[in-house]
């Protein structure tokens, strides 16, 4: 499992549900955990907290995963834009997770933490779990049960795959593999269309996911294959709802642009009702994929 965490955090409520989010993942593997906050200068205006309370609340926050028995370091910085000072913490202590809520103080609208975190997500070399205000009840859930994987058949896509299978095999999960075929109208219908639905026709669409559906089910990963048709983050979401975790990458086949799947993560992000794991890989000028 992850050995190094970051969790960035304001203090808020909204903020540190993401504790309950990486728990199942947490309980009895021991990782280093740093908590981060970065205080801003606005704030610091009337009425917003101070330094020394955010230094309080990370220390009480501590105080919370030592009674998990996780060994927890603070980090304060008091200067900086937010999401830079995140990157840089993650890369300075080569955290192999960075888990945070997208939104903090700002509540549900897409204001300040909201953004944070889709920088985060657009620049960390490490994967980053990030719970939405909607997933926030993930707790109620002893494990990640049910975990939804969007492919697309490119090997950008595929570097996921290590990640879902090391929490499948820790949470005994059911992994669903899905491909969405694009459209721009809405999917074909059953009735007046129905080839679109031969078992033929899917399983052509399936069959670019048999290799990593084999890959997974050899490693003991209970594993299945799903194709819809329609705009990607409307059937991503979709199928999400019956799923407690979306992992996915955030780069697909046009490589270094921000291809379909950058703008589709972020999609999703703001409003999946479970939490999203997430990489960044792109493809580099010799051709060689990168995170």
């Amino acid at each position: 499992m992850f050995t190094k965490i970051l969790i960035p955090t304001d203090g808020s409520d909204l903020s540190l549900a993401i504790l309950w989010t990486l728990r199942p993942l947490v309980i009895g593997t021991k990782p280093e955990i740093t908590l981060l906050r970065v205080i801003v200068p606005e704030d610091e205006q009337p009425g917003q907290e101070t330094v020394e309370a955010a230094r309080e609340a990370l220390t009480a926050t501590q105080k919370r995963l030592e009674a998990w028995e996780l060994s927890t370091s603070i980090r304060l910085e008091t200067e900086g834009d937010p999401a830079d000072r995140i990157l840089e913490s993650a890369e300075e202590l080569s955290v192999d997770l960075v888990a945070m809520s997208s939104h903090g103080r700002s509540g549900v609208t897409r204001m300040v933490r909201g953004s944070v975190a889709e920088r985060v997500l657009r620049r960390c070399s490490a994967p980053v779990l990030l719970c939405t205000p909607n997933s926030g009840g993930i707790h109620e859930y002893p494990l990640f049960r049910r975990i939804l994987v969007p492919l697309d058949g490119s090997e950008l896509a595929d570097r996921i795959l290590p990640d879902v299978e090391k929490i499948a095999l820790a949470c005994s999960s059911e992994v669903t593999l899905i491909r969405v075929e694009g459209m721009l109208r809405e999917p074909p219908s059953r009735v007046f269309q129905p080839k679109w639905w031969s078992d033929e026709r899917v399983e052509e669409l399936l069959a670019p996911l048999n290799t990593q559906r084999d890959a997974l089910a050899s490693a003991g990963v209970n594993v299945g294959r799903q194709v819809a048709y329609g705009n990607p983050a409307d059937q991503i979401l979709r199928a999400a709802k019956k799923a407690d975790l979306v992992a996915m990458t955030t780069h697909g086949r046009s490589g270094t642009s921000r291809w379909f799947f950058g703008s589709v993560a972020e999609a999703v992000l703001r409003e999946a009702d479970c939490p999203l794991l997430v990489r960044r890989v792109i493809r580099v000028a010799d051709g060689t994929v990168t995170d």
